[in-house]
């Protein structure tokens, strides 16, 4: 946690926590509100870091940090395969539970709060993943994302993606 404080802390300035505080980590698979059950899913296997909630009565996803809406996907945190793989599979298992609402962690202003996201950040993935394979560096896989993604903000997120996958910049 010390260093993502250092790091962002000069960019966020006046902003910038002083005192990061850790929660205890709830351990229940499930709680109400309102008389509503709001399920934890994710909790198992190498994404256990990264759960997400699903709120059967209404059929909604809420509160993942792995779905993203029009923003370019920030890909520097999941460098090994195996949780890339497990990414794509989590977004999977979201699709199956065939959601009417999905509120993604990242999105940019006026995305429509559906299943669309899950769509959305799977193909950005793949598609993240040709191009890392296709491009000789990260200048060159950001100019191919960016040119596939032409609308989507949040450029930072791509070029420190870009940069860490490319073997120019540690994460």
């Amino acid at each position: 946690m010390a260093e993502k404080v250092a790091y962002w802390a000069p960019k966020m300035g006046k902003n910038a926590p002083e005192n990061v505080v850790t929660p205890d980590a709830y351990r229940k698979l499930s709680f109400f509100v309102d008389g509503h059950i709001i399920e934890i899913k994710g909790t198992t296997g190498l994404l256990a870091h990264r759960p997400y909630l699903w709120i059967p009565s209404i059929e909604a996803i809420v509160g993942d940090i792995a779905v993203f809406g029009g923003v370019h996907v920030w890909t520097a945190d999941v460098q090994d395969k195996a949780e890339w793989n497990a990414w794509l599979l989590q977004l999977t298992e979201m699709k199956e539970l065939s959601p009417k609402i999905v509120v993604p962690g990242h999105m940019k202003k006026g995305t429509k709060l559906d299943a669309s996201n899950l769509q959305y950040t799977s193909t950005y993935l793949s598609t993240f993943e040709q191009a890392k394979e296709n491009s000789s560096d990260s200048k060159s896989l950001i100019n191919t994302m960016n040119a596939l993604y032409p609308n989507s903000q949040f450029p930072l997120s791509l070029n420190i993606g870009a940069k860490v996958h490319k073997g120019e910049m540690e994460w």
